[in-house]
């Protein structure tokens, strides 16, 4: 009973709020610069080659597939060059028009899913961007479940271009204080 009442509320949380819903299900896409997986800057002070490995991190149901499409903002000064499919995946379409990236095995951790290159002319501006947004035509990025195949959404990220301090790699936490059942409660007697 009290396992209902539970999922209950947390439906009820997800109607009423739909990006609280969207940022719990299907897990986060981060972008780095390097194939450890630890830088979220790029650095552009001259042209050069660049790669951008896109990661996606699953929550619970695992994935086998992941839509999206890799969007700069004003002032990258980046020219596409490829997608690169890492062994073991597969795709359509391509990161700067919208990409279906997918595998015939589920993964339930991190798992890299894309290596983009592109050509970089030394210019781009301070706290420019290259971000993971939906596909075309979707409003959230969507990931593929294990088993049955449902779909859905997923948080992106940036990958920051000649970041400096007044740009930090992801947003700073949101505020939250801690709480118990009884205050909640108390907020909703008469």
């Amino acid at each position: 009973m009290m396992a209902r009442i539970v999922f209950l509320f947390l439906v009820i949380i997800c109607l009423m709020n739909p990006a609280a819903a969207h940022a719990a299900l299907g897990g986060r896409v981060a972008l780095y610069s390097d194939a450890g997986l630890s830088e979220c800057t790029l650095t552009d002070t001259s042209p050069r080659v660049a790669d951008v490995y896109v990661v996606h991190s699953p929550v619970a149901y695992g994935a086998v597939g992941i839509m999206f499409k890799l969007a700069p903002s004003a002032g990258f000064d980046g020219t596409w060059i490829e997608d690169i499919f890492p062994p073991g995946m597969g795709g359509v379409g391509t990161s700067p028009s919208g990409i279906a990236v997918g595998s015939l095995s589920c993964w339930f951790n991190d798992r890299l899913v894309l290596h983009v290159r592109y050509q970089m002319q030394g210019a781009s501006s301070s706290c420019s961007f290259v971000e993971a947004v939906p596909y075309p035509g979707f409003s959230w990025i969507i990931t593929t479940t294990c088993g049955e195949g449902c779909e859905l959404p997923v948080d992106g990220s940036r990958l920051l271009v000649n970041a400096d301090e007044s740009c930090p790699c992801e947003p700073p936490p949101l505020a939250s204080e801690s709480t118990t059942w009884g205050r909640i409660k108390a907020m909703y007697r008469n």
